[in-house]
């Protein structure tokens, strides 16, 4: 039994539908202008605090991360990750590379008060970025000569999944050096 000819028209106007919407969808998290190598010497196996990138998001509604994962990771391991937030339009702090995990502050009290009550990332609600700008900030587990990243972070935003991916490696040189 042949379908009806009204029945075909239906079904192939959702499917463009639906592939047009895949298609269309921007995702809500974009960064520019943030990228490069942290390399930290180490003489042995050591946790490390580095800043993973800056994404805003430039949507109206907020997104919710899924997942965070340390990409092409060899000699390196994800022990953690937080959500910090950064004031868009200044002044504030963004950590870019510090020994330990939870990171030494060195007597910064503010900052090391801003990271204990920072989220973790996975699973964090990020709204859209007027006053403040997310700052995702990893721990990792290294030994000498490892190296990773980029950090990739899966989330969610009306229904729909993407994907961002930071554009910071990571290396722990070893009796080398960096």
């Amino acid at each position: 039994m042949r379908a009806p000819l009204w029945a075909l028209t239906l079904v192939a106007a959702v499917a463009l539908c639906v592939a047009c919407r895949a298609q269309g969808t921007t995702a809500p998290l974009v960064e520019d202008g943030y990228g490069g190598e942290y390399c930290q010497p180490t003489a042995g196996t050591v946790r490390l605090t580095y800043g993973a990138g800056m994404p805003e998001n430039t949507s109206d509604s907020p997104v919710r991360v899924t997942g965070v994962e340390l990409t092409h990771a060899v000699g390196m391991e994800l022990v953690g990750a937080k959500l910090m937030q950064v004031p868009a339009h200044g002044p504030g702090e963004a950590i870019g590379a510090l020994g330990g995990w939870p990171p030494d502050f060195e007597g910064d009290r503010r900052l090391e008060a801003d990271f204990d009550a920072a989220p973790p990332l996975d699973g964090a609600v990020i709204p859209p970025s007027r006053t403040e700008i997310p700052h995702f900030v990893v721990g990792i587990r290294a030994t000498p000569g490892g190296h990773a990243g980029p950090v990739k972070v899966t989330y969610t935003s009306e229904g729909d999944e993407f994907t961002w991916t930071g554009r910071l490696t990571y290396r722990a040189a070893g009796a080398g050096g960096c």
